[in-house]
């Protein structure tokens, strides 16, 4: 792949629990790794729900090899 191609900068986050002030367990995202990415739309789609348009996007993201990624993360 060419470099030109990662030029959408993302921020790869995990979840993670610590406890607040008040000793209660809050779930927060924490962020893991920022870089550069590829960005394809692979397909969307418009429809009627109750009466209210939905729109769906499946986007597809490409990054260089990083360890200790996985399903749990998001994409910001």
């Amino acid at each position: 792949m060419m470099t030109e191609e990662f030029k959408h900068k993302i921020v790869i986050q995990s979840l993670s629990s610590i406890i607040d002030e008040n000793g209660f367990e809050v779930e927060e995202w924490d962020d893991f790794i920022c870089c550069y990415a590829k960005v394809e739309n692979l397909r969307g789609k418009e429809f009627f729900e109750a009466t209210v348009i939905q729109a769906e996007s499946t986007v597809k993201f490409t990054i260089r090899y990083v360890n200790g990624i996985d399903e749990s993360m998001r994409i910001t």
